[in-house]
């Protein structure tokens, strides 16, 4: 008898991965995709990612009996529609779950990325389950969730933890969110491509603090990606942050310097000496597995 799969899809900045997690956490299929070819020729994007979905299911090596969905961007409290999605605004107001359910014939289920991380990164790292948790994972966005009384903060809207638009005072910068000044402009990894692409294009992406790593640009940014964690730190005084995603995972991150600028910002001695800084344990790999595990209701 086939194992029961799990079709999971990781939905980040430009980039859909998408592959098979057995029971075990074995991965297999795992293919990646720009989210702009959804918007190639005539067919709507979202027909065009159920046919994809359907296809791949079809190809299974085994029975697929669920698609996991964890989305970068704000979802709805119900965790069945994407609310603001900027480098794939197809998605924007659509009930992806419905509509692949319907679609498809198999259950669905989604949910925001920093929330399945961090569930995770709880269990695969030990972390107390009775503890107050912070997890950003920095892409080209802040993902952040909140670990508080055993389980995901998730406010009323389903939203806690959302860093990425505290306002900097004195910015202007416009915002896909309609607001200026969030803190997403100056310390996500799209500011830091912007300034690869204007400034440090000498060098591969993936190695832009190899190379410039001392550069007061780049010092800079570490300060105020450091920021709005510090503010949430300051808030919330928690036991462990954890920090992860795809800036901190780049070739020689500076990550003790890191660690100084949230500390640096945060109120002394408490929570400024009192947190541990960890470090993700999710990889590219991995973000389908967290992501199968958590709404499958796995520990890590």
């Amino acid at each position: 008898m086939s194992e029961e799969l799990t079709l999971a899809l990781d939905f980040s900045g430009e980039t859909l991965t998408f592959g098979f997690v057995s029971a075990s956490g074995a991965t297999s299929g795992v293919a990646r995709l720009d989210l702009a070819d959804f918007l190639a020729g005539a067919e709507p994007p979202m027909d065009k990612l159920s046919a994809l979905l359907a296809a791949k299911v079809r190809a299974a090596p085994g029975a697929v009996d669920l698609l996991a969905l964890s989305m970068g961007c704000d979802i709805s409290a119900d965790r069945k529609t994407v609310l603001d999605y900027p480098e794939a605004i197809w998605l924007n107001g659509n009930n992806v779950v419905d509509a692949l359910a319907g679609a498809l014939g198999k259950r669905v289920a989604m949910e925001r990325r920093a929330a399945a991380f961090l569930s995770f990164d709880q269990a695969f790292l030990g972390l107390p389950r009775d503890g107050v948790l912070v997890g950003c994972y920095v892409d080209s966005v802040y993902d952040n969730a909140i670990w508080h009384g055993g389980g995901i903060l998730r406010g009323r809207s389903g939203a806690a933890g959302n860093i990425g638009h505290l306002p900097v005072h004195g910015r202007e910068d416009n915002c896909h969110c309609g607001k200026v000044g969030c803190c997403e402009l100056y310390g996500s990894g799209r500011r830091l491509r912007h300034m690869h692409s204007l400034i440090f294009s000498d060098v591969p992406f993936e190695e832009l603090f190899v190379h410039h790593g001392e550069h007061p640009l780049l010092r800079d940014f570490l300060r105020m990606m450091a920021y709005p964690i510090a503010v949430e730190a300051n808030i919330l005084d928690p036991d462990f942050i954890v920090l992860g995603g795809l800036v901190p995972r780049m070739r020689d991150f500076p990550r003790a310097e890191m660690e100084e600028a949230i500390r640096d910002q945060c109120h002394y001695p408490s929570p400024a000496r009192e947190f541990a800084l960890v470090f993700s344990s999710i990889g590219d790999d991995d973000r389908i597995v967290a992501t199968a595990r958590h709404l499958r209701g796995q520990p890590g």
